[in-house]
């Protein structure tokens, strides 16, 4: 058996937990966002505060930071305190996963603050970070676990990025 973005509390001989280094593809999404912001600011949200998200969040916030340090740049990140843990989250009465509008309205909560382009770490409430951009000439979304351009196909034009993880593949190796 496997088990995919979680780590059981204990680990029963058949299972094998399938974990990714999300942080590391988050870390250059983080460092491109600061290189291509125009306002100074760049945003993140997640669906739900878990590890499977808040390693994307850790990730970009550090990628950032290194660009800053490496570019002399001041770029401030906005929805996510990398010591603190805490930041900004869907905030859905039906489903963190599956909630456009929360989505939407966490994304609008960062463009307001001045963030111009924005890691959505939120599953399909992303989407609603993706229509907010559609409207908006100044707004560019880095989408998480799959290429946006294939998933969000309409919406391409807004994203600058993904972060994907290849399920596909680390099931493949797990099964070999």
């Amino acid at each position: 058996f496997a088990l995919v973005d979680a780590t059981p509390n204990s680990t029963p001989a058949n299972l094998r937990p399938v974990l990714f280094s999300s942080h590391q593809s988050a870390f250059l999404a983080g460092y491109l966002a600061a290189s291509r912001t125009t306002t100074g600011s760049v945003g993140a949200f997640g669906g739900l505060k878990v590890p499977e998200v808040t390693i994307y969040l850790d990730g970009f916030v550090q990628g950032v930071a290194h660009h800053n340090q490496v570019k002399a740049t001041q770029v401030r990140v906005l929805g996510w305190d990398l010591v603190a843990q805490d930041g900004t989250f869907v905030r859905s009465t039906t489903s963190a996963w599956n909630d456009p509008e929360a989505g939407r309205a966490a994304a609008a909560s960062l463009a307001e603050q001045g963030a111009d382009i924005i890691l959505a770490v939120a599953g399909d409430s992303g989407r609603g970070a993706l229509e907010l951009a559609q409207q908006s000439t100044d707004l560019q979304i880095i989408w998480s676990q799959t290429d946006g351009c294939i998933t969000e196909a309409a919406f391409c034009d807004q994203v600058l990025g993904s972060v994907v993880k290849h399920r596909d593949t680390a099931i493949l190796e797990l099964i070999r």
